[in-house]
């Protein structure tokens, strides 16, 4: 439903954004990107409470790894740039309104064509409440949560790295552009080194054997996301060279997506096996809500310094 809900709302988008100019063209587009957003975190969070009724505890760790490796592939900077300015430069922007439509449809047939495990009875012996009220069931999944000293543990982890990392998003294109005075291209292949290195972390720990080193899955990650601040830091610090940027600041970012991609792989495994399936959902949502909320808080903090 809500991947079709997009195709609508894309739709929509083609046929109305020509009867506005200038600036009131963002009406539309806010108004789409605001449903849209909607639409695609509930496929999301649906998607991520029924990774049980899809695979076996043994096969979740390989599903997260794969899943992560193919947004690192498509989603990020890999092959996004070269694709979106060839297609950008000979069709224009609709072109893209028709493939987005496209591989949502084609989406939408693969999700038709899964099958879904359903049992009334969760493999976890945790006894979860089901209550009529949403908020009370969202209510239930804090308390979930609150008694789960690892998952509360992963879920801060995530809260703080992505309020740390708003300083690189907004920090890396400024100075780069306008304290060091150089173009984006640097930019452009510091994301996508960034970006190898999410790849990299997914296939490997997609051969990682299960329940294997649990411990240091999320302790080293954490020492390599200290190390990639700080020696990023450093280095756009004392050096204005394209050249050294690009390969010293292209293995620390390398690194830094490695740690990230492994972390994250790792959060969304130890709370997809350990949480009950009838409350699943609720606890990505209480992550994801809680990571949405603290990125533009970040952005503004790290917007007026």
């Amino acid at each position: 439903m809500s991947m079709l809900m997009r195709i609508l709302l894309l739709l929509i988008l083609l046929l109305t954004i020509d009867y506005f100019t200038g600036m009131f063209k963002f009406i539309p587009i806010s108004i789409f990107v605001t449903m849209n957003t909607i639409a695609s975190v509930f496929a999301s969070t649906a998607y991520t409470a029924s990774v049980h009724e899809l695979v076996n505890n043994q096969k979740i760790h390989q599903l997260s790894s794969l899943t992560s490796g193919a947004n690192s592939l498509s989603n990020s900077n890999i092959f996004a740039p070269m694709f979106g300015i060839g297609v950008y430069a000979a069709f224009g922007f609709r072109v893209f309104v028709w493939i987005a439509m496209g591989a949502l449809l084609l989406s939408a047939l693969i999700v038709t064509t899964m099958r879904f495990y359903y049992n009334e009875v969760s493999s976890n012996v945790d006894n979860v409440l089901e209550e009529k009220s949403s908020l009370k069931n969202f209510q239930v999944g804090l308390i979930y949560v609150s008694k789960r000293p690892l998952i509360k543990m992963l879920i801060f982890v995530a809260v703080f790295l992505n309020f740390i990392f708003a300083a690189i998003n907004i920090g890396l294109p400024y100075i780069i552009n306008t304290q060091l005075s150089l173009n984006n291209a640097l930019i452009g292949i510091l994301d996508t080194f960034n970006a190898l290195g999410g790849l990299v972390a997914a296939l490997l720990l997609n051969f990682w054997p299960d329940n294997k080193g649990e411990k240091f899955k999320i302790i080293a990650p954490l020492f390599i996301c200290s190390f990639y601040f700080i020696l990023l830091g450093i280095l756009l610090l004392i050096t204005k060279n394209v050249h050294l940027i690009s390969i010293i600041g292209g293995a620390i970012m390398f690194f830094g997506g490695f740690g990230v991609a492994m972390l994250n792989i790792t959060t969304q495994v130890n709370i997809q096996k350990t949480t009950p399936t009838k409350i699943l959902g609720r606890v990505t949502t209480i992550m994801t809500t809680a990571c949405t909320i603290i990125m533009p808080i970040g952005t503004l903090i790290f917007t007026n310094h």
